[in-house]
């Protein structure tokens, strides 16, 4: 069996690519995602942009779900709240699933930079039914 790659699936977007948005291999349990800062990540005031970590945070859950669900998802409704300014070094999401329905998953994803709490966040997702063509779900679920 190959090493666990740090590369997301191709699933994950273009905007996570663009971000640097990594997984990270071997995580004990659930989605663990990673972003090393940098300075296009920063706003005016020197911070890491909240629609980052939102973009972090997104991306980790949808995985999750992607992952344990083997279905695709969209985000209906979500939530952030940045405890924590980050302007350098590496945060760390994961996603942990809380309750899945017929047609609904609430997720969250805890955002950690240096061991210390930067964000949490909170979704709702609607699980769509599965394409004719398969790959999508499954490529999420690859390490």
């Amino acid at each position: 069996m190959p090493p666990p790659s740090a590369k997301l699936p191709s699933i994950a977007g273009a905007p996570s690519e663009l971000a640097g948005i990594e997984r990270v291999p071997g995580a004990a349990a659930g989605t663990v995602l990673r972003l090393k800062v940098g300075s296009s990540h920063l706003d005016l005031h020197g911070a890491v942009d909240a629609g980052v970590l939102f973009l972090l945070a997104d991306t980790a859950v949808a995985l999750e779900i992607l992952r344990s669900q083997r279905t695709n998802c969209t985000t209906a409704e979500a939530k952030i709240n940045i405890l924590r300014q980050v302007s350098s070094g590496l945060v760390i999401a994961t996603a942990r699933i809380l309750r899945i329905g017929d047609g609904l998953a609430v997720a969250e994803a805890s955002l950690r930079c240096e061991g210390r709490r930067v964000a949490e966040a909170l979704f709702t997702y609607a699980l769509l039914p599965s394409p004719k063509r398969e790959g999508l779900a499954a490529s999420a679920a690859s390490p």
